[in-house]
């Protein structure tokens, strides 16, 4: 003979009544604020947060940097075009080569763009033109347009000419 478990009943109301508690609590609890109230840092994060949320001058500095790191993001994704961007190796080690070449590749590309920039100024000023500083402070060294990462193969040396270089018979 089975033995019947006894019935019991879902508690379907509190013993005991809720306190009110603290909006803190509340961002916590909601999932909103878990990672800017740690523990050991108390509630420090959270007047931050409201400061940022406060003070416009400072959102439009923050979001100017993230800016700036999401372009030199795009920058080493395109540098890193092979394997479509994915560290395709399980070893810590080769992880770590992967990602510093990258970013070697990428720092190496945005230095030869702010030679080519200063050249340009130079130039320009050489002309007599006034180069205003903020008007610097805009211009990005990131572009990658000018890059070719294929190169550039001349075909002459071996006497084979393109579809558009032939001249036809006449």
């Amino acid at each position: 003979m089975a033995r019947q478990r006894p019935q019991t009943r879902p508690q379907t109301h509190r013993t005991t009544p809720r306190r009110p508690r603290p909006p803190r609590h509340a961002l916590v609890e909601s999932g909103r604020a878990r990672t800017v109230l740690q523990p050991d840092r108390g509630c420090s994060s959270l007047f931050q947060l409201l400061r940022y949320l406060s003070d416009g001058p400072l959102r439009g500095r923050v979001t100017a940097a993230t800016n700036k790191v999401e372009a030199f993001n795009g920058c080493s994704d395109w540098v890193r075009f092979g394997q479509r961007g994915t560290v395709a190796h399980n070893d810590p080690v080769e992880q770590e080569k992967d990602v510093k070449s990258t970013s070697l590749l990428a720092n190496l590309l945005i230095f030869h763009n702010t030679l080519d920039i200063a050249d340009v100024v130079r130039q320009l000023q050489a002309e007599g033109w006034e180069i205003d500083p903020l008007d610097l402070a805009e211009i990005s060294p990131y572009p990658t347009e000018h890059i070719n990462r294929f190169g550039v193969y001349s075909t002459h040396e071996l006497g084979i000419a393109l579809e558009d270089e032939r001249v036809p018979a006449a």
